[in-house]
């Protein structure tokens, strides 16, 4: 999962706030603050007297992203804090975006892992509990829709549907997945419903779209997990379609998925005074009160292969909401 620098620097230290009133001191003693050396002390720097001078680069940060519905993710990175700060002094790019002759595999990489997670968050945010998939018949005679024309399709259902049902929420995550042909595409669209959708109507204005009845399908799967779970296998299910789309879908600086509520709560950083992984999991297992479930069975848990740290899931009314 991939940490923004600039984020990083700009919030060593932040709160939770999961809507609870939790006692919080910056004064804490559990609130750490990376050593800086002071000017006086420095050896041989070439940094200037303002600019920040870590006696260790590299610190190990836990980033927590609460969802709207309840719950939370954390990820445990290494993050190289002097690197960040240095950053800070250098002259920044402004204008629009320059697309390259070729992006290079770490860059598509970092994309395709950002845009994963970004898809995963807002589908727990919703916390669908509904699949919606959208398909359109088309040949070689009739033409075959570009993404940019799913796109303005998507779009005017999203319109019309929200005429017939002005009072209901339409909260969606939509991800188009291109056929193996590479000719045409589907629809893959993550939603959250309170009763039984009104099938016989989406066709409908799906088939006005298309351009006549049997133009088109809408089917829909409701996902039936006790709890959250539900939540969490749409959420995978979804998130591994963007990862196709990296390998078959060129847009360059435009989304591969499309959301109804961007409107995540603010991810929060808080530096760990951990030397280790294994270390970093014995402290953030006792700052969220032990809400970690190491079994997979109230959220989830894992360790990246490459040992730099680790992600966790926590379900709503799992545990306690973390301190901090």
């Amino acid at each position: 999962m991939h940490t923004s620098a600039h984020d990083a620097y700009e919030s060593p230290v932040s709160v939770f706030n999961s809507g609870e009133d939790i006692p919080f001191s910056l004064d804490s003693p559990s609130d750490y603050l990376p050593e800086q050396i002071r000017p006086v002390d420095r050896k041989f720097s070439w940094r200037l007297a303002n600019q920040a001078e870590y006696a260790e680069s590299h610190h190990l940060q836990l980033k927590i992203q609460s969802f709207k519905g309840g719950g939370y993710e954390g990820t445990v990175r290494w993050v190289d804090l002097q690197k960040i700060a240095d950053m800070q002094t250098m002259p920044r790019r402004i204008g629009t975006r320059i697309e390259p002759e070729e992006r290079s595999q770490e860059s598509l990489e970092r994309s395709r892992t950002r845009a994963k997670q970004k898809v995963r968050y807002h589908t727990k945010n919703i916390s669908a509990n509904r699949l919606l998939t959208l398909t359109k018949r088309e040949t070689e005679e009739t033409g075959y829709s570009s993404l940019d024309d799913w796109q303005r399709d998507w779009a005017r259902f999203c319109r019309v549907y929200k005429k017939y049902f002005p009072e209901q929420p339409f909260m969606f995550v939509a991800v188009p997945e291109q056929h193996k042909d590479s000719e045409h595409f589907h629809l893959h669209i993550a939603t959250y419903s309170k009763q039984k959708m009104p099938l016989e109507i989406m066709r409908r204005i799906w088939w006005d779209i298309c351009g006549g009845r049997g133009m088109g399908n809408v089917d829909i799967q409701y996902i039936r997990q006790q709890g959250h779970q539900g939540t969490d296998r749409i959420a995978r299910y979804i998130s591994k379609y963007i990862s196709k789309a990296f390998d078959s879908i060129e847009r360059f600086n435009k989304k591969r998925y499309w959301a109804s509520d961007r409107d995540l709560p603010e991810a929060h950083r808080v530096w760990l005074q951990a030397r280790s992984v294994g270390d970093a999991i014995s402290e953030v297992f006792k700052r969220t009160n032990g809400s970690i479930d190491f079994g997979n069975k109230g959220g989830g848990f894992f360790i990246f292969p490459d040992q730099s740290g680790f992600w966790f899931s926590v379900h709503p009314g799992q545990g306690l909401p973390p301190p901090f």
